[in-house]
């Protein structure tokens, strides 16, 4: 009787181990997922004000040609 304890124990502590290994893994994947999306979102913002001066730009040499 002592020894199926022993080894529903053992069992017990092992799958408590890949829990703890699988919810460390999750917070540092979450914390990952968060970094990137900061980095897309100032990439993002990044794109569209490059775009705009970029139109800015051919606004200003039209205007050139034009005169």
């Amino acid at each position: 009787m002592s020894q199926v304890k022993a080894e529903a124990l053992g069992r017990l502590k092992g799958a408590q181990g890949q829990k703890s290994v699988g919810a460390k893994n999750k917070m540092l994947l979450d914390k990952k997922k968060s970094r990137l999306d900061k980095k897309m979102t100032r990439l993002k913002k990044e794109m569209g004000e490059v775009k705009g001066e970029e139109s800015a730009r051919r606004k200003r040499s039209e205007a050139r040609r034009v005169s």
